[in-house]
């Protein structure tokens, strides 16, 4: 299973999953993620190796800020507990906004180290 899939998978366990961006009509509370790096690896004899790094951040949504650190908790939790992936937290969430001045979504980002087998 490639990284997408094993992450719709993980995710869409909490609440509806897309990656990169969400669809306007998408329904509260949703997740968005998307691949913000990783670390490079190279071993001497040019093989390939077995896992991949990425650093994926993951964007909450929610009607309130209660809801939506709760999401945040419950995303948190499933991908530390995948055996799909190896995931730890980079950073707590942090507070992000809508460009909209007149949305009520509320928001939380947060990143994370995933090795993952390619």
């Amino acid at each position: 299973m490639t990284l997408e899939e094993t992450l719709y998978v993980v995710l869409s366990q909490v609440a509806d999953t897309y990656p990169d961006r969400a669809p306007v009509d998408a329904a509260l509370p949703y997740v968005v993620w998307q691949r913000t790096g990783g670390r490079a690896l190279a071993f001497m004899d040019r093989s390939k190796p077995p896992l991949a790094h990425s650093t994926i951040q993951v964007n909450g949504w929610a009607a309130s800020a209660v809801a939506v650190s709760q999401l945040m908790e419950n995303l948190e939790a499933a991908l530390l507990a995948s055996d799909a992936v190896t995931a730890s937290a980079l950073s707590q969430p942090q507070s992000i906004f809508d460009d909209d001045p007149n949305a009520t979504l509320r928001g939380r980002m947060q990143d994370f180290s995933i090795w993952h087998p390619v």
